[in-house]
This record gives structure tokens, C-alpha cells and sequence, in this order.
């Protein structure tokens, strides 16, 4: 290699890791760009990893929808009396590790739409014609499937597949063996004659998704290690307390 050839190439391989660098720094840069930009950006960033942890190794689309529900139905509990709750985004929720059905539902939906699954919560009005639950539906084959993570159920069919609202309207499921969770009239909840709602889908906009196909390249790229140290800053900026802190790592780690 002669010596013009040898400059080019040190010159490239030093503009490669200038632009790594600048573009590791961007989350740092949000720290110090306000409150709502630091913490879109922390959201991003957990969510991508928090989704990747728990699908690592599936094989399909049924396997992660599982493995996230899972997820749910361990670490966010219905509050205890006098609980002050927060009804912020799905991330709060997360880290305080209680939420009432529509709460555990938006995280549901929320870590789903991370891993590419379309989702969306709905309120079952049941025979009063009032809201008394909402349920989770995740789109699996081109049908959606319903999971009450609130109550811990989801449903097969005959066929055992995950049942859909319309397979247990139509009486097309296998009753749960365990059904001390349920209250006495969970079913009448999907009766056909009463309303069911989609109150809310996790579609998001097309800036959103350029944001967070970014943030999962970031996180392909520098892993773990370089990870930490913008996790650790942000704690710092944030003021988190220990308790947050422990929650966040333990989810994350």
C-alpha cells in the first residue's frame, strides 16, 4: 500500500468514527434539551430494549405476544387501596408496577407496537351499557386476538388458536379451567348486544417511527456498554430516586 493510499484510508476510517461518535452523542444532546425531549427519548430507548429482551429467541409473532403479555401480567398489579395513580404514558406505569385494566392494557399495546404487532384497547360496556373493563386485541395472522391481562385470560379456540371478541361472542373458545380470577359476569362483558369501543390503537405517526427506527439502530450499534454510561447521565438530569433507578435497571438489565 503506498503511502497516498494509506492517508486516504486513515483519513476515512477517522470521518467513520467521528460520525459513531456524533451520532452516540444524540441521546446524550437530549438531556439537556428539556424535559419532554429528554424523557421521549429515554421512553424510546427503554422501550426498544425492554421489547428486544422479551422476544429475543421467538420465533414467530404468537411466541412474542406471549412473552410480552407475560411480562405484563408479572410486574403491573392493580393498585392497592389509596394508591395515587399515575395516568401518564405506558412507561410510568412500568415503573410504578401498578395499573388498573386500561393502564396494563397501554403497556401491552405499547411494547406489541414495538415489535411490529398492531394492537388496540378496547372498552367493553357490557348489560348496562356502561364501561366496566377494558381488554387487550393484538392482530396475529391477519385476525385479532384478544388478551385480558387485568384478569389474567386469554382464550383459545376449538382449534387452539388465541380466541378473538367474535369467538367468544359466539361461544367458539374453551373455558378456562381456573376461573376464580373472573368476576361472576365477565362474560356478559362481550355479549353482542351490548357496545365494545376501541378507545385507543398503537398506530404512530411517521415521524415517530423514523425516531425509533434511529433510536433501534443506536441501540444495535453501541449495545450495552456504551448504554449505561447515557442511562446513568439521564438519572443524574432526571434526579431519579433510588427507587426508580432500581426499577429501571431491573427492567432494562
Amino acid at each position: 500500500m503506498n503511502l497516498a493510499c494509506f492517508k486516504f484510508l486513515k483519513k476515512i476510517i477517522l470521518y467513520i468514527l467521528l460520525v459513531l461518535i456524533c451520532f452516540y452523542l444524540i441521546p446524550f444532546i437530549t438531556l439537556f434539551s428539556g424535559t419532554k425531549k429528554r424523557d421521549f427519548c429515554f421512553r424510546e430507548i427503554s422501550y426498544g430494549i425492554l421489547s428486544d429482551k422479551l422476544t429475543t429467541g421467538c420465533r414467530d409473532d404468537s411466541a412474542r405476544i406471549i412473552q410480552i403479555y407475560m411480562f405484563v401480567i408479572e410486574n403491573i398489579s392493580a393498585p392497592p387501596q389509596n394508591f395515587k395513580l399515575r395516568d401518564g404514558n405506558p412507561f410510568d406505569i412500568i415503573i410504578d408496577g401498578v395499573g388498573y385494566c386500561d393502564q396494563q392494557v397501554n403497556v401491552l399495546i405499547t411494547l406489541a407496537g414495538i415489535s411490529g404487532i398492531k394492537g388496540n384497547l378496547l372498552f367493553l360496556y357490557g348489560y348496562d351499557s356502561v364501561s366496566h373493563h377494558s381488554v387487550c386485541e393484538l392482530q396475529l395472522n391477519d385476525k385479532y386476538r384478544m388478551l385480558d391481562p387485568f384478569y389474567n385470560q386469554l382464550f383459545l379456540t376449538t382449534n387452539n388458536n388465541l380466541a378473538s371478541v367474535n369467538d367468544i361472542q359466539n361461544g367458539n373458545i374453551k373455558y378456562p379451567k381456573d376461573s376464580s380470577s373472573m368476576p361472576n359476569r365477565y362474560f356478559r362483558l362481550f355479549e353482542k348486544k351490548y357496545p365494545i369501543k376501541i378507545f385507543m390503537i398503537n398506530k404512530i405517526s411517521f415521524p415517530k417511527k423514523v425516531v425509533r427506527k434511529i433510536i433501534n439502530i443506536w441501540c444495535s450499534i453501541f449495545g450495552d456498554i456504551l448504554l449505561k454510561p447515557y442511562m446513568y447521565t439521564y438519572f443524574i438530569c432526571d434526579n431519579s430516586n433510588e427507587i426508580k433507578k432500581n426499577r429501571i435497571k431491573k427492567m432494562l438489565y
